[in-house]
């Protein structure tokens, strides 16, 4: 009676029996995870991978030649859930000599008239084929904008330029990404090689193209003007966000001449306490690490800006509810249920993979610790 005293736990080990049954707990739901879902937890059934699909906007996809065209891959499992896996699928199309696709993008190409099956593989599986078509237009010509036209900007500030293909059956495409950039005049002005983004350097003009498919637009003139900045200012100047939380802030040049400039995207950012808030070096996004402020300045042109006050906070859970509410299955049928909290401030958090779930009658319903997918046991309720 003592040995089996002792194993059970007498009057001294009550209170740690709990603690043993949910360390087992976790650790089977520890090495189911690392099973990638062969197995199950507390005898859920396993979710895996059922199909992966292929889907192109629109459908079907028709591009001309050299025109681009994005598929996407989803995955679908046996708990009824899906995602995007279109950077982590294997791509491929049947006719490359008709169209391209880059492996783990889902960007296809035309190449000459045809039609071509693209397909995605992952996690073992392939996707039924989804059809391009690439009819036999053709391109006709490139053409370079910016807004506003024409442009001009001051020393050291930037401004984007799009690139349009037209084809012979009358479409056109956005091919920015996909040209290649030059600037008449470097000393004057910059262009990123295959974004379109120009930089002043010094006072002047500069012609900026892009050539594309064997041809080249015709010449954009962007305008440097000697303006110097005269001070900086980052807006807002206060705000307060929780822990993880973001903001973006935006940096104003005030010019010699002419109007205030928007150097977010230029100015050099800076967090005065990187333990309290960090800020993209170039972005001015702010993100919360802990509670506390920190200043938040942009540098431009020789001028640092005043600084805006960044307050981080540690938002509480004030509740938390589960959903649905209500809900009806069969036994060994499965139902995912929905873990919210609602914080102290900001938006409401799913907290469903964070949360420990529990069933009031296991004998009824039985539901994974930290999954919220409940199984059916026996009739009754739970």
């Amino acid at each position: 009676m003592k040995r089996f005293e002792s194993f059970t736990g007498g009057p001294a080990d009550k209170a740690t029996n709990p603690l043993m049954w949910l360390m087992a707990l976790m650790l089977a739901v520890f090495v189911a995870g690392c099973s990638g879902g062969q197995g199950s937890i507390l005898g859920l059934p396993a979710v895996n991978l059922v199909s992966v699909a292929v889907t192109s906007v629109p459908t079907p996809a028709s591009v001309p030649i050299l025109g681009i065209q994005q598929f996407t891959a989803t995955a679908v499992y046996s708990d009824g859930t899906s995602r995007d896996v279109t950077a982590t699928s294997v791509w491929s199309s049947g006719t490359p000599a008709v169209a391209t696709v880059v492996a783990n993008t889902g960007v296809a190409t035309g190449v000459a008239p045809g039609t071509s099956l693209i397909t995605a593989t992952f996690g073992g599986q392939t996707s039924p084929a989804a059809t391009l078509t690439v009819t036999a237009a053709t391109l006709t010509s490139i053409a370079v904008a910016s807004i506003p036209t024409p442009a001009t900007v001051s020393i050291g500030v930037t401004q984007q330029f799009i690139a349009t293909a037209s084809y012979s059956d009358g479409s056109s495409i956005n091919v920015t990404t996909s040209a290649a950039w030059t600037s008449g005049t470097p000393a004057v002005a910059l262009v990123g090689l295959n974004t379109g983004l120009a930089t002043g350097v010094t006072a002047g003009t500069s012609a900026i193209t892009a050539a594309f498919g064997g041809k080249t637009s015709p010449a954009a003139t962007l305008t440097v003007t000697a303006a110097t900045v005269v001070s900086i200012a980052v807006s807002p100047a206060a705000f307060s966000i929780a822990a993880n939380g973001n903001k973006q802030f935006t940096a104003t040049a005030t010019m010699s001449f002419g109007p205030p400039v928007d150097v977010t995207a230029s100015a050099a950012w800076a967090s005065g306490t990187p333990a309290v808030a960090l800020v993209g070096l170039n972005t001015g996004l702010a993100t919360g690490v802990a509670a506390g402020t920190s200043a938040i300045t942009a540098r431009f042109g020789g001028h640092t800006s005043p600084a805006a006050t960044l307050t981080v906070t540690a938002a509480t859970v004030v509740s938390i509810a589960v959903t649905p509410a209500a809900f009806s299955i069969a036994a060994n049928g499965n139902k995912q249920f929905t873990a919210t909290a609602t914080m102290s401030f900001g938006p409401p958090v799913d907290v469903t993979a964070s949360a420990a779930w529990a069933s009031g009658t296991p004998a009824v319903a039985l539901v994974g610790f930290n999954t919220g997918l409940a199984t059916g046991v026996a009739a009754g309720t739970s």
